[in-house]
């Protein structure tokens, strides 16, 4: 099956990263429905006994328990604590190591005024690069992560976090970041691209993981000698030693290129019993990426929701849920399994969160 077109590479590549990004254990809080994340949120006036404007005050008290406290309470009051952003970017350089990283989760998810935007980003990319705590520099990877658009101003810094060898966690939020910071209209800049596959080499599973599947997200490079590069390593990672490395290997192919008989092939495989259970999983997300792209993908996930395994089984359920229509006999099996009282609650609820994602992805 050629999935040669940019539309059907670029649907693939955005399935595999959301397929990828899934939680070790499977079961998901349900996310806010569209109407609750369409309406105001209430306004609210104090945190304990103090207004925002109070709060704001006691970022700069000399005791750095009461700055950090004050940093909580601002991160409550919603799209008004976009007024504490200023305020908050002070705070990067405290002398303290705590409220430097606590500021730094409160920028991730306070609203921030466009026009503290950019002085916002480029503040967390010299953090990832120079702050000498490695949980500052971990915090502000993961907070330009979160922000996800409109980073470009922290590449430096991301680029820096790559290599950064004091903690493998800072390697890995510093390539989930890069996929958005260096993406261009023609696909990826050349020095991500090389960063990447230099984290390739990484020995650490999980850091590995992420590259491949940046490399697989972000698309083909438009130089042509690094897209031969590109391809021939990631070839070479089919064989890593960490399967589930491996696992997204082909995936990464596939996003890049076409749907393979080989690396479909590969991702049956994996799914069967006796593999380790994590390796399992991530070929269960794998195959639910491709979907009905390949034949064979529904049967072969219908077939796992009965699995013993209740990882492999939850996992089943949400990849058939994040197919659009994967037909008939997918949702009479999920519906079985929602209403059978010997079914593993977790389970039970994956098959019934799989029918809601199902019927509204018909509706779109």
């Amino acid at each position: 099956m050629d999935l040669s077109s940019k539309t059907q590479r670029y649907a693939l590549r955005a399935a595999l990263v959301l397929g990828l990004f899934l939680p070790t254990a499977w079961v998901l809080r349900a996310a806010p429905d569209s109407t609750s994340l369409s309406s105001t949120p209430p306004l609210i006036e104090k945190v304990g006994d103090k207004k925002l404007s109070q709060w704001i005050v006691d970022l700069k008290n000399a005791d750095p328990s009461i700055r950090e406290e004050a940093i909580r309470a601002i991160s409550f009051f919603g799209p008004a604590a976009a007024e504490a952003v200023p305020a908050l970017l002070h705070l990067l350089h405290d002398p303290d190591a705590s409220p430097r990283a606590k500021a730094i989760v409160a920028l991730a998810f306070i609203k921030i005024n466009e026009a503290d935007r950019s002085r916002v980003v480029a503040a967390l990319g010299d953090k990832v690069a120079g702050d000498n705590q490695a949980m500052v520099r971990y915090n502000a990877a993961v907070a330009l992560g979160i922000m996800g658009k409109d980073i470009k101003g922290a590449l430096p810094g991301l680029l820096h976090g790559m290599e950064d060898q004091s903690s493998w966690e800072i390697r890995r939020a510093s390539i989930a970041a890069v996929i958005e910071a260096g993406a261009t209209p023609v696909g990826p800049e050349p020095r991500v691209t090389r960063a990447l596959l230099s984290s390739l080499e990484d020995h650490a599973a999980a850091v590995r993981l992420e590259a491949v599947v940046a490399l697989g997200q972000m698309g083909r490079p438009d130089d042509g000698l690094l897209l031969a590069h590109t391809f021939k390593t990631l070839k070479g990672m089919t064989n890593d030693k960490d399967k589930t490395v491996a696992v997204w290997a082909h995936l990464s192919l596939m996003a890049m290129d076409k749907v393979d008989d080989a690396d479909m092939a590969f991702l049956t495989k994996c799914v069967k019993v006796g593999e380790l259970s994590r390796v399992r999983v991530q070929a269960v997300r794998a195959l639910g990426t491709v979907g009905t792209k390949f034949k064979n993908v529904v049967p072969l996930l219908v077939d796992l929701l009965a699995d013993k395994d209740t990882a492999v089984a939850g996992n089943a359920c949400m990849a058939l849920g994040g197919i659009r229509d994967p037909g008939t006999s997918a949702e009479k099996a999920l519906t079985e399994l929602s209403v059978n009282k010997e079914t593993d609650e977790q389970v039970k609820q994956g098959a019934l969160r799989a029918l809601e994602d199902i019927k509204k992805g018909r509706m779109k």
